[in-house]
């Protein structure tokens, strides 16, 4: 057994379908996995690199380096858009074209030192985005949450500094006007 591959398995009706392989040198580890819920892809977080694959096959799609990410990516219900939420306070936003990913926008809260992007959830229907960061000041440290629309140019839409710690996870509902955050 090499000690330096992180392993994924995929079970259907109580037997394994496939099991997919990762690199630890290139991952580091698991972070989560999130499954489209049409069915097609699965994500799989590590904190260094996001792999995406075809869920009936476990074949890979598509990949991309994640720059210390410690919580699992949002998708839409058809897989098409995922939300990528850093700990270098950048929150990465990927729309899927044919057969691969590209970057629609990116939002940097404020910097790569001073705040940390816990949280992201993107709504069923994949129009609405919602990030939940924990900002670090030099006498405190709060949380925000923040909604966009993914069609839109990353500015935030809606922006809530009130709470205390980190927003530490998001629920949108399919629709996108239902937002839950904790903290």
């Amino acid at each position: 057994v090499n000690e330096r591959i992180l392993h994924t398995y995929c079970f259907q009706d109580d037997e394994e379908a496939w099991t997919y392989q990762a690199d630890m040198d290139t991952t580091y580890n698991w972070q989560g996995v999130t499954i489209a819920n049409d069915n097609s892809v699965v994500a799989l977080t590590g904190k260094f690199y996001l792999y995406v694959l075809d869920l009936e096959s476990g074949d890979g799609v598509w990949g991309i380096r994640t720059y210390n990410t410690e919580s699992p990516i949002a998708m839409s219900g058809d897989g098409s858009v995922i939300a990528l939420g850093s700990l270098t306070g950048r929150m990465t936003i990927y729309n899927r074209i044919e057969n691969t990913y590209e970057e629609l926008w990116h939002y940097s809260f404020r910097g790569a030192r001073s705040s940390w992007v816990n949280a992201v959830a993107v709504s069923s229907d994949g129009f609405t985005i919602g990030a939940g960061v924990l900002d670090f000041y030099e006498d405190h440290y709060g949380g925000r949450l923040a909604i966009f629309d993914t069609y839109g140019d990353g500015t935030p839409n809606w922006v809530n500094d009130s709470f205390a710690d980190e927003v530490a996870s998001i629920a949108i509902n399919d629709n996108g006007l239902i937002i839950g955050a904790t903290s």
